[in-house]
């Protein structure tokens, strides 16, 4: 492993390279293909990555490696820009233990992007296999893990394969669509703002839990920029919220994600009911829970979210009765 960079705080990198439209989603400050270092800043306060109690939440952990891995593509695979990225899995790791506390901002990361293997056509890289590890400001201290599956298609690709989805119609941005307000309030899947709930018209208990996905088209931080299906964090997130539904923690005790595998074999459509049902899980340790969620649209298995929970203490305070 080659020296690591000093972290640098005093601006960010272009947003382009990262795909986001807001300079303030941008977390990576430097980038250094020739060693394959990046480093990041998480901020004191987000309104989508910081509206959870405990240790730093794994979705923004999961932004950085994301960013790092899209930065990676286009800095030192020569991606084109204008390229559609397609995620056909991924898979991390978090573990409390080694996870920081919201109570230390800002975070100072450091980040590994290493490609394992991809494929090439014309000369074009067209699918990478990718390993991100993110270590603390040190560049010694693992944080975590994250691994990658991205197909990458041309424009006039990317828009045949979207016009011949089920429906028939071309698929809305999410610019022409309006929110919904969902059923669940925010307390219930661990959240504070309203904007972050991922899930209404939740049916049945336990294992047989199922909820309609929602999504908050005027969230700025889920949908930075316009879309035309559902991002793969905002399904991650869903998952995890409706986890939260099926096994509802009580006291200082809670649940907190740790490790998540996801499968995506079709597009989430903006347009068309999403329907999310917990599936049981693998046996696990004590202190710990899995999960399998199965996401279904139109009938079909579109997404599958294999899910890891620890038990963590945090300072709790009971909305229940408000």
């Amino acid at each position: 492993m080659t020296a690591v960079l000093q972290p640098r705080s005093s601006r960010t990198i272009d947003r382009h390279l990262v795909h986001r439209r807001q300079v303030h989603e941008v977390f990576i400050t430097e980038v250094d293909m020739t060693t394959g270092w990046c480093t990041a800043q998480l901020p004191a306060s987000h309104s989508y990555y910081g509206d959870t109690a405990g240790p730093v939440d794994i979705l923004g952990l999961m932004e950085v490696c994301r960013q790092a891995v899209t930065a990676a593509a286009h800095l030192e695979w020569k991606i084109p820009f204008g390229t559609h990225f397609v995620l056909r899995q991924w898979e991390g790791s978090f573990p409390l233990d080694a996870r920081p506390s919201q109570d230390d901002p800002p975070l100072e990361v450091q980040v590994w992007v290493t490609l394992r293997e991809h494929q090439t056509r014309r000369q074009q890289v067209r699918s990478v296999a990718s390993t991100v590890e993110l270590f603390r400001a040190d560049g010694k201290t693992l944080v975590g893990t994250m691994s990658f599956d991205v197909m990458f298609l041309t424009e006039e690709t990317y828009q045949y394969l979207r016009s011949t989805r089920s429906s028939g119609t071309p698929a809305p941005s999410s610019l022409s669509l309006s929110d919904t307000p969902s059923t669940i309030e925010p307390w219930a899947v661990g959240r504070t703002h309203p904007d972050n709930v991922l899930i209404t018209q939740a049916v049945g208990r336990g294992s047989s839990l199922m909820g309609v996905l929602r999504l908050p088209v005027r969230n700025w931080s889920i949908f930075d920029h316009p879309q035309d299906h559902a991002p793969a964090m905002a399904l991650t997130d869903a998952a995890r919220q409706l986890v939260g539904l099926s096994e509802p923690s009580h006291g200082p005790e809670q649940q907190c994600l740790v490790w998540f595998r996801g499968e995506f074999s079709n597009y989430v459509e903006l347009d068309m009911p999403a329907v999310l049902s917990v599936r049981g899980g693998k046996d696990a340790p004590a202190g710990s829970s899995s999960h399998l969620i199965e996401i279904r649209q139109s009938g079909a298995v579109v997404a599958t979210i294999h899910l890891g929970f620890e038990k963590h203490l945090t300072p709790f305070t009971s909305q229940e009765t408000h």
